[in-house]
């Protein structure tokens, strides 16, 4: 039996002589043929997949069948305990580190921690690696190790994949936890091809699926999901929460790979999944302070705000997930527009310039014209667009501005459709509750008049639809009495009939 590790491994593939990958092809072969000789490689998967992209002899031969991939997905905590105390045991460090992770069962913090990794566990076992570590900062850096896990994946991002796998990993990182393949695809070549025509290196029409190829089970994760007997649609998402939180620190120190995201972007999702997904605000008695990681953003934002307007109303890559039969399905959730008007509105009141101002305005008035057909109103998102008008304004303009008007001049009718076609009370009472002291004595009057006349059948429907539930029957009370309070007027008699 010869065994060969994945630190003898990882050189041999990447640096064999002449004809090497050949004569380890052979000899492979020769120990395949003697059924008592056995020949076991250790290896990170991705390694293995690049040493068949660039040597033909190691492509064509097939590891398929004697190939075992232990994911860390497959640790149990039981798992994870055992490879901590082997490490431990033989690991050189003073018995002062070993005791405060006894103390307190601070162990507990690293084997459940989500990041859990057996490659950090050995780096942060080592003597060398503690020389500027007490005893008494140990476990602190080494739970610092596992949110940062940048010592696991750094080397192999920079140096053992190819440039098309890195690419399709930082536009992952613009894209939603789980994305459709096609959707990938999509923006993995607007970016390849935007960073081609940038710096003029080559591309093959085989970059994307060498990448995947490279990639799958050690930093991405492909599933399948059946839809019948002849349908399937797949999945990518980062293979665990440590690849993710690597590049996500890599984009948050490279501003130029955010300023290529950002001009290569397809997606709106793009621009709001790297807007929201690393910031935090500081709020001040003068202004909002924005930190975010991604520095990138702020320093490359006409750019930001250029590549949300192109995007304002192009196809979705969003997610969603419900579970059907007891299994989780997973489908393309389009955002409302008026979803997409509250993240423009998030990004330009932020960030306040001309540029902000203009993209406020035109997504404003693409609302609008949505708004007089009333189709398929996001009414908690209306309500949130409604509201921020109302008391903070957009760039460029106080609250209760042109914009806050436009809006206003819509809702109306918006309110007498609901009245006639179904009541959202919630909706309803809140659009009144906005708007009320902007509506003249006449409007004030048709809406109350609208209300008592919808007021009759609506009890009706309540009542029918309740099965005498006293809770459903509460719930249609209390919603009629919001619209009433909302219109300051007196409680119609009708409604009566519910408390009945």
């Amino acid at each position: 039996m010869l065994y060969l590790n994945a630190e003898q491994l990882t050189t041999t593939l990447e640096s064999f002589r002449k004809n090497e990958d050949r004569r380890i092809v052979e000899f492979i072969e020769e120990v395949s043929s003697n059924e008592n000789w056995r020949f076991i490689l250790t290896t990170r998967e991705y390694i293995l997949h690049n040493a068949q992209f660039q040597y033909e002899s190691l492509a064509q031969f097939s590891f398929e069948f004697s190939t075992c991939i232990v994911s860390l997905e497959d640790y149990t905590t039981s798992v994870r305990a055992k490879i901590f105390y082997n490490h431990l045991y033989f690991s050189d460090i003073s018995i002062s580190y070993k005791e405060v992770l006894l103390h307190n069962k601070n162990y507990r913090k690293i084997l459940a921690h989500r990041n859990y990794n057996p490659r950090i566990i050995e780096y942060m076992t080592s003597t060398i690696r503690l020389k500027e570590c007490t005893p008494e900062t140990y476990v602190d850096t080494f739970l610092s190790s596992l949110d940062n896990p940048s010592r696991i994946w750094k080397h192999a991002f920079e140096h053992q994949i190819s440039r098309a796998a890195r690419h399709l990993l930082l536009v992952m990182a613009s894209m939603p936890e789980h994305v459709f393949l096609n959707d990938l695809y999509t923006a993995f070549w607007a970016f390849h091809r935007y960073r081609r025509q940038l710096h003029g290196y080559e591309t093959s029409e085989s970059d994307f699926r060498d990448a995947l190829k490279l990639l799958d089970g050690n930093f991405i994760n492909i599933q399948y999901q059946e839809f019948g007997c002849d349908k399937r649609k797949t999945l990518v998402s980062f293979h665990n929460p440590s690849v993710q939180d690597f590049i996500e620190n890599h984009l948050s120190e490279v501003e130029d790979d955010i300023r290529d995201i950002i001009n290569a972007g397809v997606y709106l999702e793009q621009y709001n999944i790297l807007w929201t997904r690393r910031r935090h605000y500081q709020f001040t008695a003068a202004q909002i302070d924005i930190t975010t990681q991604y520095s990138g953003i702020i320093k490359y934002f006409s750019e930001f705000l250029a590549g949300i307007q192109k995007t304002l109303e192009s196809e979705t890559c969003r997610v969603a997930a419900h579970y059907f039969n007891k299994s989780l399905f997973y489908f393309l959730d389009k955002p409302s527009f008026e979803e997409k008007t509250n993240f423009v509105l998030d990004v330009t009141s932020l960030v306040r310039n001309p540029e902000s101002e203009e993209l406020a305005k035109l997504t404003i008035s693409k609302l609008k014209n949505l708004l007089q057909s009333q189709t398929n109103i996001n009414h908690s998102e209306l309500v949130r667009i409604v509201t921020r008008l109302k008391s903070f304004g957009i760039p460029g303009e106080k609250p209760k501005g042109e914009l806050y008007q436009i809006v206003s001049s819509v809702t109306e009718n918006i309110i007498m459709n609901q009245l006639e076609e179904g009541i959202d009370y919630e909706f309803i009472a809140s659009l009144l509750n906005i708007f009320y002291e902007d509506y003249s004595n006449s409007q004030i009057k048709t809406l109350t008049e609208k209300f008592q006349e919808s007021c009759i059948d609506e009890v009706d429907t309540v009542i029918r639809n309740s099965s005498n539930e006293i809770e459903f029957l509460e719930d249609g009370a209390a919603g009629l009495r919001s619209i009433m309070k909302s219109l300051k007027m007196k409680e119609p008699k009708c409604i009566e009939k519910i408390d009945r």
